[in-house]
């Protein structure tokens, strides 16, 4: 959701002249790739759906695919080529892995796919399901935040309008 957020930031932010205009295949880009996937994997996620997995994987992808060939925010980052392309790489694999090797997510993908739970998960089956509950102190923090996020991205907007409006003086 903070992409989303931050795609609709960075709109406002070049609508109102504060930044430079991005190119359409720039903007294209950034509507897709910050926008676009982000909301479906968070729908996916929340719906509990099986398509999610590969959506993560997906995004992820395009991420790494965009640092490596220097483009967008992070592509365009400073800093060394190499290291941004080992980091990115390390990134990338833990990720991969976090969603098709970790027992949990195998666990998680087998449930909402109706899938049968492999016998090396049996085991952990309880474990997995006791684990799933946030823990109280977690759960009231989510829910603090949840229900200020439309106050912060407001404050983000007005703060945009006010920055373009002293920079510009109109």
């Amino acid at each position: 959701m903070l992409s989303v957020i931050g795609t609709l930031v960075f709109a406002v932010w070049t609508a109102v002249g504060a930044g430079d205009e991005p190119s359409l295949e720039d903007a294209i880009y950034i509507a897709i790739l910050h926008f676009v996937v982000p909301l479906a994997v968070t729908y996916t996620v929340t719906t509990n759906h099986p398509t999610s997995r590969l959506l993560i994987l997906g995004y992820i992808l395009a991420l790494y695919v965009s640092v490596l060939q220097r483009k967008g925010f992070l592509g365009n980052l400073d800093g060394n080529p190499e290291l941004k392309a080992i980091v990115s790489t390390a990134v990338f694999i833990v990720v991969v892995l976090w969603l098709f090797v970790s027992p949990r997510m195998r666990f998680y993908f087998a449930m909402i796919s109706g899938k049968p739970i492999t016998k090396d998960l049996e085991l952990q089956a309880a474990t997995f399901m006791d684990d799933s509950k946030l823990n109280p102190k977690v759960r009231i923090v989510v829910d603090w935040l949840a229900e200020r996020l439309e106050t912060v991205v407001l404050l983000g907007f007005i703060a945009v309008v006010l920055y373009a409006y002293v920079s510009t003086g109109t």
